[in-house]
């Protein structure tokens, strides 16, 4: 073999291992801040299940994906039609239906380069026309919403030293454990101390202020109704170590504004009494635009407390 074939051999060796590094590994990415078009493309035909249902319903995904593929590849349906039967078979909002759902599977299957193929259009086709009717596929279960059993709480509490039998809730939930930050990453106008407050049901939620440890934890009952996040617990999800959540808050069109969606997005590691923490939030307005809110936070939670169960 002569020195120019074994470079070519090389060259190709390269490239084959340079490729698979950037291979989507099939779990995960559309919990990412920016969903890439490979990640989204793999859960279009494989299914929205686990973290990256996101907490929908899998089949909900599915049926909002055909939709919003639909207006990407420009073809016609009944969309008011849809999300008329949408909301017969799943609840939730015209609005959630439209904005979180339709629309937003059609900002993303429109990034991805020769999207309608002729077998994806004819498929997109079949589905509209069931979806018209209120007929919805039922292709995965109600469990592939979410990597473990839904009623089973992250947070066991024990009884450790310091555990208490009075309860105290946010929003009507009880709290499991209470773990703090003193200093969330980045600075933003002052030093601010986080709290998060892990709830029964697989839910969090998280408030930022300056007051000490000691003070929050005394008055959390006074303190619930200061904090808007009290209302709007984050469900989450974990695979393993990995933690994921989702919080969408709908906000009604105004004289001032158009109707949005503020839509804030939470993924880390959970290690033994340490939560790693990093939240991404996004407006999304009603003529379909996607604006960022601020910069990313990430938080070091350490637990400080439990409640006995």
């Amino acid at each position: 073999m002569n020195k120019s074939t074994i470079f070519t051999a090389l060259i190709g060796v390269v490239f084959v291992f340079g490729c698979a590094t950037t291979e989507y590994s099939g779990k995960g990415g559309m919990t990412a801040y920016s969903i890439k078009p490979e990640a989204y493309e793999y859960h279009y035909e494989h299914g929205f299940t686990g973290v990256d249902a996101m907490g929908w319903d899998p089949n909900l995904q599915y049926a909002w994906s055909r939709s919003g593929a639909a207006i990407t590849c420009g073809i016609e349906f009944d969309k008011q039609a849809v999300i008329n039967n949408m909301i017969k078979e799943y609840g939730h909002s015209e609005f959630a239906h439209d904005m979180n759902g339709i629309m937003f599977h059609h900002l993303q299957s429109k990034t991805i380069k020769n999207f309608c193929n002729s077998s994806r259009v004819n498929e997109i086709k079949q589905v509209l026309a069931k979806l018209e009717k209120g007929d919805f596929p039922k292709y995965f279960s109600e469990m592939d919403k979410n990597t473990s059993a839904i009623s089973t709480p992250v947070i066991i509490a024990t009884q450790p030293k310091n555990s208490t039998n009075i309860h105290p809730s946010i929003n009507g939930l009880p709290v499991i454990a209470v773990y703090y930050d003193n200093e969330e990453t980045p600075i933003g106008y002052g030093k601010y101390h986080a709290f998060l407050f892990m709830l029964q049901e697989n839910k969090f939620v998280i408030w930022r202020n300056k007051d000490s440890v000691d003070y929050v934890l005394s008055n959390l009952s006074t303190l619930e109704a200061k904090y808007p996040t009290s209302k709007h617990p984050v469900t989450f999800s974990q695979n393993g170590a990995s933690i994921n959540g989702l919080n969408t808050i709908e906000y009604p069109k105004t004289k001032y504004r158009q109707a949005y969606t503020f839509n804030s997005s939470y993924e880390g590691m959970i290690q033994g009494d340490i939560i790693n923490l990093t939240n991404s939030s996004v407006y999304i307005y009603s003529d379909g635009t996607v604006e960022k809110f601020g910069s990313a936070i990430t938080w070091d939670f350490h637990k400080i407390k439990e409640y006995s169960q």
